[in-house]
């Protein structure tokens, strides 16, 4: 640890003191040791915009500062930031593996026990047990109209202190995991769930009518939370389509994400598949990609 990082430290702690009796000297002294790179005090503020109890409730401002301690690699803070992934929603698909393992039988109880053996946290086997639970579930199950269903699970969340939106995140996991509905049956419901700003709705429209630039653009919106609800499953599934219709920077993209494993697990010679694919359009980058890998 630098210098630099032991005064931010100190002052880390000190505002910590400050907080009790002084909260806006609290926080801007806060602020200055995380300017000064206090992983302490970059934490303490990214967990304050998620949970938005002390600062404005701003889950951008929230991820920005969990990826700066990755890039920082503090290894103790990276589990904590990967764990705060999963609370907020980033990884559906584990949850929506233990949903599909459910029958008419199954307790809450033994969903938690086969939400862990997929590696579910336990903030979302808690909320998955509340939201089952609640008197009110089955009523939102049989209520057709989206939007009220999704005003119940709000309803629901609020009264077992879990966040609404990861909630109503949550059900849709749900749906899909159980078989009530089929992932392409639930784009209705991501729009009024996630709450896309106006751009990305016309984007998703024009992408769900089969147009490879739109597939393209929703799937980086997707992977920087652009105007929709970041979500690494979801970016991957849209740019996989882009590059199946012959989008050459999707090719790219999808080649990528098999080399890196966003979205969907590593896969070496996928990827090779994709460069090939986007450098024998002409892609420069995957040319370049190609070349070295066949050196």
């Amino acid at each position: 640890m630098t210098d630099a990082n032991v005064i931010a430290d100190k002052d880390y702690e000190r505002a910590l003191e400050m907080l009790e009796s002084d909260v806006e000297n609290g926080l801007k002294l806060m602020k200055e040791a995380e300017q000064r790179g206090s992983p302490l005090a970059i934490y303490f503020m990214g967990t304050e915009f998620y949970v938005g109890d002390i600062l404005p409730k701003n889950e951008k401002e929230a991820r920005m500062r969990f990826e700066r301690l990755r890039e920082m690699g503090y290894p103790n803070m990276m589990e904590i930031c990967h764990e705060m992934d999963l609370q907020m929603g980033y990884c559906c698909l584990n949850r929506r593996k233990a949903f599909q393992k459910m029958n008419g039988d199954t307790t809450t109880e033994e969903l938690g026990e086969i939400m862990r053996r997929f590696d579910v946290p336990d903030y979302d086997i808690g909320a998955a047990g509340a939201l089952l639970d609640d008197d009110d579930f089955e009523r939102v199950l049989e209520e057709e109209d989206e939007r009220k269903a999704s005003s119940m699970v709000s309803s629901i969340a609020r009264r077992n202190g879990v966040d609404e939106l990861f909630m109503n995140k949550l059900f849709l996991d749900y749906l899909i995991g159980t078989g009530r509905m089929g992932p392409d049956g639930s784009f209705d419901l991501y729009i009024d769930i996630l709450d896309m700003d106006d751009d990305a709705k016309e984007t998703f429209e024009m992408a769900k009518d089969g147009d490879p630039d739109a597939q393209y653009e929703l799937g980086m919106r997707y992977r920087h939370g652009d105007g929709v609800f970041s979500d690494e499953h979801e970016s991957f599934k849209w740019l996989e389509m882009a590059a199946e219709n012959g989008h050459v920077e999707a090719m790219y993209e999808v080649a990528t994400c098999f080399d890196l494993g966003m979205g969907v697990s590593e896969n070496e010679e996928a990827a090779m598949e994709w460069y090939r694919k986007a450098a024998d359009r002409g892609h420069e980058h995957s040319k370049e990609i190609v070349g070295r890998n066949d050196y």
